[in-house]
């Protein structure tokens, strides 16, 4: 059976790494862009199922990579952010519709003892992956 393929754009590391080992452990297959540019040319080449990405990326923002990946494909993306900016939200969902998959308001907190991605800023605790966890 053929793993769902998730690309996960974005230019931090260490939330690259969690969300791969998380994926990873889930399953799906993983593909990875660390820029906006790199985005676009992966969506068009690798046809993922999903892709994860992040606003503030380098060379394409995040906003742009989304307008671009809209004018031919329908995958699904979740917006993934920082931002706590109204209208960074609004923005998104203009961009993402009519085929919106999410848009998340993500709170990161890396500490040394656990690493977690919330929607809501109640932590959730897991393990900082290795780098076995990522080979």
């Amino acid at each position: 059976m053929k793993k769902e393929r998730i690309l996960i754009v974005d230019d931090e590391l260490s939330i690259v790494k969690f969300l791969r080992a998380t994926l990873k452990d889930s399953s799906y297959e993983v593909l990875v862009a660390m820029d906006g540019a790199e985005a676009v040319r992966m969506v068009e080449l690798e046809l993922p199922d999903l892709v994860i990405l992040d606003i503030m990326i380098p060379n394409i923002d995040g906003f742009e990579v989304c307008r671009q990946i809209r004018e031919w494909s329908q995958v699904p993306i979740i917006m993934l952010s920082a931002r706590a900016n109204e209208n960074d939200k609004v923005k998104c969902l203009e961009h993402l519709r009519p085929h919106t998959a999410e848009y998340v308001k993500a709170h990161y907190h890396f500490d040394g003892y656990g690493c977690g991605l919330c929607q809501t800023g109640v932590p959730c605790e897991s393990k900082i992956p290795t780098e076995s966890d990522l080979t």
